[in-house]
């Protein structure tokens, strides 16, 4: 445990991303897809959901850079949303058009589900407190760091919470970890970030010349090996 870390001799602090880092939806989104999308008449398969969430997302990362969401107003963020849920049934076994991915996307937000830390969480990050590192979370989550670490319950673990509503920012624009670590009062040098999409999370930590490793829990990047790779963080 903590092998990684302890051969970076420089670092003082390992920041995280959140969602798909150290937290996931519960009941899982695949799920939540093939269920809502069964209402429709339509079957995906639930082995290519997690990779048309990968293409998802590298579009949700592309409008980000263009005109984060956060600022968008609620037609913009549904016209958004559509093409975002588009992409995920074109590419889980069935097509759709706009119009009802529209309908589907909906409809899922109706769903009740939650955010939930991973099982590896709590013990790595008691590992790193006892090695004396500062802990953080850098996430693109349209919610405050101090609203977003209480519905996780994990406030109390980690020394700095920053997200986009929180600094203005998105990854993988490097002023949002540059931002983080004026508070912080850390350099690039000191840091690690841990994160598990490459676009915002790797790219984003190599524009502000912080050191990434990749997080890849389900084998999204298994070709991947441009930057440290683990698979859960008991690994770290």
């Amino acid at each position: 445990m903590n092998i990684l870390i302890s051969k970076q001799l420089a670092i003082k602090a390992v920041f995280f991303d959140i969602y798909g880092t150290i937290a996931d939806f519960f009941p899982p989104k695949e799920e939540i897809q093939i269920n809502v999308a069964e209402k429709f008449n339509i079957t995906l398969d639930k082995d290519k959901i997690l990779d048309a969430y990968k293409l998802a997302n590298n579009f949700l990362v592309k409008q980000n850079s263009i005109f984060p969401i956060r600022k968008m107003n609620d037609e913009q963020k549904l016209n958004f949303f559509s093409e975002y849920e588009k992409i995920i049934i074109d590419n889980s076994g069935s097509n759709v058009d706009v119009g009802l991915a529209k309908n589907i996307w909906v409809e899922i937000t109706k769903q009740k589900y939650d955010l939930k830390i991973f099982p590896d969480l709590i013990q790595c990050i008691n590992d790193l407190r006892d090695m004396g590192l500062i802990l953080g979370l850098i996430s693109n989550i349209n919610m405050s760091g101090k609203k977003i670490a209480e519905k996780l319950g994990v406030s109390s673990y980690f020394n700095y919470v920053f997200t986009s509503e929180d600094l203005g920012y998105e990854k993988p624009n490097k002023m949002i970890f540059e931002k983080s670590l004026d508070i912080a009062k850390l350099t690039p040098s000191e840091v690690v970030f841990i994160g598990d999409q490459v676009e915002s999370d790797i790219l984003g930590a190599k524009n502000a010349n912080i050191l990434p490793i990749l997080l890849d829990r389900y084998n999204n990047y298994e070709n991947y090996s441009e930057v440290i790779k683990i698979n859960d963080l008991f690994q770290l």
